[in-house]
């Protein structure tokens, strides 16, 4: 991806918790900055736990001012399976047993001490567990002790696709209980037939869908591999297809928002920056601010492309004055799994929280943020195309009759795309990709940037410049070539 660094991306990243500059491709696995089981000491017990129900138990650093410079994305919620269990035994299991506090407390996270609705642990404990998931369902760790791992081998596992990691101590599995996707796990002291199942299911599913055992001499011990090796090391974002993600480098957000005036078009007065040639993206919060920089900066952007992003500048959008907006070429991408399920445009996706809830909540139906219709329409018109009513028989994930609608592969992914072009050249075009939920995915990057690449800025008149990719091409083609013959001359 070297060429990318010698263009000018503007990534608008507010609230979306994984800001790069010049690249989308998710940042390399974070491994230094594991605290300390007993790095920060408990708060008191009267000021930290809560009873939820008659069978849950829970603690919150948040809720005692700890605060975490974290993207809510990679703090660890943590539900804990060990069969019945008094608020006290709660307690005395994860402060003592489990010595977790100092890592909670770090990281900002939450903690569920959760007994068996009856005398066991069943399906019916798994759906009460997807309904206290719920919308946090995004760094879901899981331990189960006991007859709590028994119950995350053979109840749990069936229905594991939005869990980021698993801790057992002890426990059984069934011979014929099996996986649903892969579940990075840490099984201390557990049986070969678990060891066996997990092994299978992670076999084949990169680097983070590890399998590791351990024969830990107490709780403390195994909590400790546990992160070390597992919990510390991937969040997942839920979804039916598996989707891992390394954590940021070193898990902390951007603490800000993008506002008018929060660049500075100046700030790069070097001479090899090419002015014509500023591009915004970013991903979900940041893709609702490239939405919206890209119509009011016109004159700045030579392109926009968000990335998985809502609609949140809605508000902001509907201010400006189109008319006196530049034509600016706009790409958007987003998963057909996303958690928030801006696409079908519509409302009409059964993924993301949708099929976590088993259809219960959408969040569609709940956050008119998520409906990205408007903007689009916006970018429509500002680049003078034809305004239709959504159809979406014409297309099933943007209802826009697209030309050249066709399906595509990125990276190890189909991707469903098509563009709307005016007497310049291509404008819009709108990208859906099959299995993925709502994150980066590092082959967005050079799509993206094979994107941006076609066009520049008049920075006189303000409008937008398309440019031939094939013209481009031979270009860099013969640029090589030239640099090929004097690097011979030299004898270099």
């Amino acid at each position: 991806m070297k060429k990318i660094s010698r263009r000018n991306f503007l990534h608008a990243s507010a609230l979306a918790g994984a800001a790069l500059m010049g690249s989308l491709a998710a940042p390399a696995a974070f491994a230094e900055e594991t605290p300390a089981a007993a790095g920060v000491q408990p708060i008191a017990r009267d000021l930290g736990w809560k009873t939820v129900s008659d069978t849950v138990y829970s603690y919150g650093a948040l809720d005692n001012v700890l605060l975490a410079h974290r993207s809510d994305v990679v703090i660890p919620t943590y539900y804990i399976f060990a069969g019945r269990k008094t608020q006290q035994e709660a307690v005395d299991l994860v402060e003592n047993q489990l010595q977790m506090m100092g890592n909670v407390n770090e990281w900002g996270g939450s903690v569920y001490v959760i007994s068996p609705i009856g005398d066991r642990y069943t399906e019916a404990d798994v759906q009460a567990l997807k309904d206290l998931v719920a919308r946090a369902a995004k760094n879901v760790k899981v331990i189960g002790i006991d007859e709590g791992a028994t119950f995350v081998n053979n109840e749990l596992s069936r229905q594991c696709y939005f869990v980021a990691g698993v801790m057992t101590w002890g426990g059984e599995m069934s011979a014929d209980a099996q996986l649903s996707d892969c579940l990075p796990a840490y099984l201390s002291n557990a049986g070969s037939t678990a060891k066996a199942a997990y092994r299978a299911a992670n076999r084949g599913h990169g680097p983070l869908a590890v399998t590791v055992t351990g024969s830990d001499a107490n709780l403390a011990e195994a909590f400790r591999n546990a992160w070390d090796k597992v919990f510390s090391r991937n969040y997942r974002m839920h979804n039916s297809v598996t989707e891992f993600y390394n954590l940021p480098l070193d898990g902390r957000n951007f603490n800000g928002t993008v506002m008018e005036g929060a660049f500075d078009y100046d700030l790069c007065p070097l001479p090899q920056f090419d002015r014509s040639r500023v591009y915004v993206t970013g991903l979900s919060a940041g893709g609702a601010h490239s939405f919206y920089m890209g119509l009011a900066y016109s004159n700045v952007f030579a392109a926009a492309a968000p990335i998985s992003g809502v609609n949140a500048m809605d508000d902001e959008i509907a201010q400006l004055d189109l008319s006196q907006v530049h034509e600016i070429p706009l790409l958007y991408i987003c998963g057909d799994h996303d958690y928030f399920q801006m696409i079908p445009v519509d409302g009409s996706s059964p993924y993301g929280m949708s099929l976590l809830t088993d259809g219960q909540v959408s969040m569609w139906a709940d956050d008119p943020h998520t409906h990205i219709w408007s903007a689009i329409q916006a970018y429509r018109t500002v680049n003078g195309l034809p305004l239709t009513e959504m159809d979406m028989t014409a297309n099933p994930y943007y209802g826009i009759a697209l030309d050249d609608q066709r399906w595509a592969t990125l990276g190890d992914k189909e991707m469903y795309t098509g563009t709307l072009s005016n007497d310049k050249g291509v404008m819009i075009e709108l990208a859906a990709v099959k299995d993925l939920a709502h994150w980066n995915y590092a082959p967005e990057a050079e799509y993206v940037y094979d994107f941006f690449k076609n066009y520049s800025r008049d920075l006189e008149t303000g409008e937008p410049i398309v440019h031939d990719p094939t013209i481009l091409e031979q270009f860099a083609d013969w640029c090589g070539d030239v640099a090929d013959d004097i690097s011979t001359r030299l004898g270099l």
